[in-house]
């Protein structure tokens, strides 16, 4: 998780487990939120479909809501996976990229 100054404290607010398509494991997220109303995630596996030239690894999204911020995390993982799908490519467990720093 990357180090904040000492004003961006984080209260975490939840856990979710999001299934990316077909793809197993389920990818855990643990949700906080930071004084600047946004919200910080640290996920246990990053995904990297066969079009992505990096794994896509969120890690704060600005949001109204909880509900919001991991909808919108489900709604950007959930396209990248499909774009792999409409060209072609069959789904695969190597997508999912541990993250190292998840604990």
């Amino acid at each position: 998780m990357p180090v904040h100054a000492a004003a961006d404290s984080l209260a975490m607010a939840r856990e979710y487990h999001i299934q990316v398509g077909t793809l197993c494991p389920f990818v855990r997220v643990r949700i906080f939120r930071r004084d600047d109303a946004s919200f910080q995630f640290q996920l246990s596996h990053f995904l990297k479909t066969s079009i992505q030239y990096l794994p896509y690894a969120v890690d704060c999204i600005a949001a109204d809501d909880e509900d919001a911020a991991i909808h919108q995390l489900e709604q950007n993982m959930h396209g990248f996976y499909e774009q792999a799908l409409h060209r072609g490519y069959t789904p695969s467990a190597s997508w999912l990229v541990p993250n190292p720093s998840y604990h």
